[in-house]
Formats: C-alpha cells, sequence, structure tokens
C-alpha cells in the first residue's frame, strides 16, 4: 500500500509536468497539444537525472489501471453531438479503418525493421 504522502508527492509530479506543457503550449506561436507536450517533458526529465521512472510508479500505476475513466468526459462529448455525426457516421468509420490499417502496417513494419537490424547487430558481435 503506497503511503499518502509518497501519492500526493507522485501525482504532484505528474501535474506538475501537465501543467509546465500547458503554459508551453500556450507559449508557442503555433498550436501543439498540451498532453504531447507533457509526455515529451516528462520523457525528457527520465533522460535525466532529476527524475527516474520510479519515483512516479505507484500513481502512475494507478492511473494506468483506472485509465477508462479518462475516456468518459470524451465518450459524453459524443453522445451530445449526436445529431451531428450521424449525417457523417461513415465517414467517421472509414477513417478510423482506413488510420487502423495504417497503424497496422507502419507498427509490423517498425518491428521487422527493429528485428533484422537487432539480427544484424547480433550476427557482427556488436552489443
Amino acid at each position: 500500500m503506497v503511503s499518502t504522502m509518497k501519492a500526493l508527492k507522485e501525482l504532484s509530479i505528474i501535474v506538475g509536468v501537465c501543467l509546465i506543457g500547458e503554459v508551453i503550449s500556450q507559449l508557442l506561436p503555433f498550436s501543439f497539444p498540451p498532453a504531447v507536450l507533457s509526455m515529451l517533458l516528462m520523457l525528457l526529465l527520465f533522460f535525466t537525472p532529476l527524475l527516474k521512472p520510479e519515483k512516479i510508479e505507484s500513481v502512475a500505476t494507478l492511473m494506468l489501471g483506472n485509465m477508462v475513466l479518462f475516456f468518459i468526459p470524451s465518450g459524453v462529448q459524443i453522445v451530445k453531438y449526436t445529431d451531428i455525426i450521424k449525417d457523417s457516421w461513415w465517414k467517421l468509420v472509414i477513417i478510423c479503418l482506413v488510420s487502423l490499417v495504417i497503424t497496422f502496417f507502419v507498427t509490423g513494419t517498425t518491428v521487422m525493421l527493429t528485428i533484422k537490424l537487432m539480427k544484424r547487430r547480433k550476427s557482427n558481435g556488436t552489443n
């Protein structure tokens, strides 16, 4: 069980990085999603000695385990605008299917290239 103070500290780190991402997004001269900026900031922090993944592991695991709760507001918004969506639902289905196929193709290609590179590196005797 995680202590309350530890959980608050971990949550504060995550929320702080999100707030910094939001501020940076507002300061940029072009539009960029704050959530993506926050994830990039977190990744950069992980590569520095400032933050190790273990420092936020408990709260991050809890958030990942309950991720479905983060999608409820999006689902409510979709239901709220069904009158707009009902006229073009087939376009959304096509977009979803095309993006699914492209994602599968890119992921499969990336995995195959990674495996080839790992085999080549292993056969050359480098680690």
